[in-house]
């Protein structure tokens, strides 16, 4: 096992100067995997040296590569939704030495980019933690799913409850367990969902004239892109403090009080505007980054 870690290592410190055929070849020697897996090997070590927003398909690997898109403009691009820096090359080391570790880690990321979904469609409050599906079933409520999703997360969650419950894998199994978990991160990352990001905040006001100004309540003014990249600059109540650019879930005080009919002055044109019409719930959403 020493003897593998070292040449694992030594392929890490080699795959930016290695050919993607020849270092396919390299960790077929490291890890003495049947023929079947290794292309599966080739694809999670050759992605290591790919950006996050390129996703080519890979021609040798014999598993299906989900072909989605993020609708993605300079308005609206939420960072929160990329993984921490080195946690490709964190899981694969892992691997190696511990199984049930690396997926633990694997499904801390899945479990946060479901509920990022979830805090952006609004089913956050009702999702209990208690199974992927669970989740998949919420955000199918509101957008798309393909359902590719679902039987990768189901082979990757039957794999990685019998590391997690001490059954010991082989290394091929191993690794199609990490590359399952990759490969749903990326799908979830690629599923269309509708964003709030905020534009400023703004005092309120109870007349047309904007000379009474509303106590303990102000705008906070957001632009609502939905699933087709279109997008609605709106204004809605709240008490909290927001910052130019923030990406925010959907998220609603419901039992608190409501607000009734107010008026904003545009910051930019300093023209007069209907903040909302009739009565309004308090927004509370959370920034994505807290989520």
């Amino acid at each position: 096992m020493a003897s593998c870690r070292s040449r694992n290592r030594a392929l890490v410190q080699q795959r930016n100067s290695v050919p993607a055929q020849k270092r396919c070849q390299m960790l077929s020697s490291a890890y003495p995997l049947r023929r079947s897996a290794r292309g599966s090997c080739w694809k999670l070590w050759t992605r290591l040296q790919r950006q996050p927003s390129l996703r080519p398909n890979c021609c040798h690997c014999r598993f299906p590569k989900f072909r989605g898109q993020v609708i993605t403009t300079k308005e609206n691009r939420m960072p929160s939704l990329e993984v921490s820096t080195g946690f490709e090359e964190k899981t694969l080391e892992l691997v190696v030495q511990s199984p049930a570790a690396a997926m633990m880690l694997l499904w801390s990321e899945v479990d946060r980019q479901l509920r990022l979904i979830l805090a952006a469609v609004g089913k956050l409050e009702s999702y209990k933690g208690q199974s992927p599906g669970e989740a998949l079933d919420l955000i199918a409520q509101v957008v798309f799913i393909p359902t590719e999703i679902r039987s990768t997360i189901d082979s990757f969650w039957r794999l990685r409850n019998m590391a997690v419950h001490g059954e010991s894998l082989s290394s091929t199994s191993a690794v199609r367990a990490v590359d399952y978990g990759f490969r749903i991160v990326r799908m979830l990352q690629n599923i269309a969902r509708p964003s709030l990001i905020v534009v400023t905040t703004v005092p309120v006001f109870s007349d047309p004239e904007c000379n009474r100004k509303r106590q303990g309540i102000k705008g906070v003014i957001v632009d609502h892109f939905d699933t087709k990249g279109g997008y609605l600059r709106r204004v809605f109540p709240t008490r909290k403090d927001y910052s130019s650019g923030q990406s925010l879930s959907w998220e609603w005080e419901v039992n608190g009080p409501s607000f009734e009919e107010s008026w904003y002055r545009d910051p930019e044109s300093g023209q007069v505007k209907p903040a909302w019409r009739g009565n309004f719930s308090e927004f509370t959403g959370r920034p994505l980054e807290d989520i």
